[in-house]
């Protein structure tokens, strides 16, 4: 690892356990998994996907971090993943002559014909994943706003 590198703590919340990591990549894009631990997740504190209660959610990652090996984590950037049942993915066909300042509502407009609720309801992205001379390739992802606040 060289001197520059950039710090992220990853956080994977199941049904009743998480599993959290400490994850460092240096300026060569090289990663290394520094510190890892998993902690079991009462019922009473998260249930299908929904945390219900924060405060003791806190206290678990917290414990979590300072019991993780070989070391304790330190605080960082959270790298967050939410469960695959709780998220939409959509890949649609944007044209190429769609003007680049119209592109966001182009793939909003897109979206709402597939989303199985409003667009202010979910958090959102796109991102194109295939070019062709006619068009573009866009992948689109989605959450419930109120799992990803």
């Amino acid at each position: 690892m060289s001197f520059f590198s950039t710090k992220r703590i990853g956080l994977t919340i199941q049904d009743n356990i998480l599993l959290i990591c400490e994850i460092i990549t240096d300026n060569e894009q090289e990663t290394e998994i520094r510190a890892l631990n998993t902690a079991p997740i009462p019922s009473e504190i998260y249930q299908q996907g929904r945390i219900l209660n924060a405060e003791k959610m806190r206290a678990t990652i917290r414990e979590a971090m300072k019991n993780a090996k070989p070391k304790s984590m330190k605080a960082g950037e959270i790298v967050f993943e939410i469960p695959e049942e709780h998220t939409f993915h959509h890949v649609f066909e944007l044209p190429k002559s769609i003007p680049a300042d119209k592109a966001a509502e182009a793939v909003i407009f897109e979206a709402e014909k597939v989303l199985p609720f409003s667009i202010d309801q979910v958090s959102w992205d796109s991102k194109v994943i295939e070019y062709s001379e006619a068009s573009n390739l866009v992948l689109f992802s989605a959450a419930p706003l109120d799992l990803v606040q």
